[in-house]
């Protein structure tokens, strides 16, 4: 099993050197250097294919440069992915309440709040039962 990834063309044998994505909402096709990881909604192209490259009418082609002479990613790159890593894995900082419209927010549970309409204060702890309203047939 070869290591290096192949032109995804049918029929073609050449080593894939650049990456093509499609931003549909764009309408444009993004070729760029060869991904560092094969994505399902991307294709690898070799040089004489991304050359000849054209996109549909009314589509942009945007073609970024590539550098040849490093081979992979630099010191700069994996030192960035590494604090990327660092940082999700850190648990999220603990945050005072905030008031949020009419209420408080006291906690939270990732994208889920929980918010007091009434701020309790120290001096009254018991819970205030809703006031009645008289009914229509008295």
């Amino acid at each position: 099993m070869s290591v290096s990834r192949r032109c995804s063309r049918t029929a073609c044998r050449q080593p894939a050197v650049f990456t093509l994505t499609y931003v549909y909402a764009d309408s444009t096709a993004v070729l760029g250097p060869l991904a560092a990881y094969v994505e399902p909604h991307c294709y690898d192209l070799c040089a004489m294919h991304a050359d000849r490259l054209t996109a549909p009418r009314g589509w942009e082609v945007v073609r970024l440069p590539v550098e040849t002479s490093t081979g992979g990613p630099g010191s700069d790159d994996l030192e960035a992915l590494a604090n990327a890593v660092r940082e999700a894995g850190r648990p999220p900082a603990a945050r005072p309440p905030q008031p949020t419209g009419q209420g408080v927010e006291t906690t939270r549970r990732g994208h889920l709040r929980v918010v007091r309409s009434d701020p309790v204060h120290p001096d009254d702890q018991r819970v205030q039962p809703p006031a009645r309203r008289p009914s229509r047939d008295a």
